[in-house]
């Protein structure tokens, strides 16, 4: 029926396990301890609570449609507005989509933000007054935003941008890269 699900999620038993629901349901996830993945593989039909656990390199892995990923405190967010995730040290976008990462002043990641494989997949520090905010490139997609001392480590991702908020000092670092011919774009 359509208010029933299947499910043959059993702790015991390694590898995937399959759960079917329907739109109204609400599932809670807690991996417990460990450095666990939770893979979501549906766009935003349900309401879907992911709680990390005590590992340190918990990972959400996103739906394969374009996201939204709000970040709005320590390892804490939601995406598409319905899928809340809390003690996440790693957020994956699927490939091939457009994934967008907006931060706000409060929110932090300990581990990686990747877009994903293709795509074009978005970085966005959103406000905040900072007395230093320094950009580090470590490849053509990837690198470190620091915020005082507040470090977001990312890649798969194409532009990044600083919106809102103030910074006493701006440092843009290139001298990782090794190519010889850097390219950085200011605008306003």
């Amino acid at each position: 029926s359509d208010d029933a699900y299947q499910c043959d999620l059993d702790p015991g038993t390694a590898g995937d396990q399959t759960l079917i629901v329907t739109p109204q349901t609400v599932v809670t996830v807690d991996l417990g301890a460990g450095d666990d993945t939770l893979v979501v593989q549906f766009s935003d039909f349900i309401t879907v609570h992911y709680e990390g656990g005590a590992g340190a390199g918990d990972t959400l892995a996103g739906p394969g449609v374009d996201s939204t990923w709000d970040v709005t405190g320590p390892g804490t967010g939601t995406v598409n507005g319905t899928m809340h995730f809390a003690g996440v040290e790693n957020l994956t976008g699927a490939a091939d989509n457009q994934d967008t990462f907006v931060f706000s002043a409060e929110g932090t990641l300990d581990g990686l933000v990747d877009g994903g494989a293709g795509g074009f997949d978005t970085l966005v520090m959103q406000g905040g007054a900072y007395e230093t905010v320094m950009f580090t490139a470590l490849g053509p997609d990837s690198g470190r935003f620091a915020l005082d001392h507040t470090v977001i480590t990312y890649a798969g991702l194409e532009p990044t941008e600083a919106k809102g908020g103030t910074a006493e000092n701006v440092i843009i670092d290139l001298s990782t890269l090794d190519v010889s011919n850097d390219r950085a774009t200011l605008a306003r």
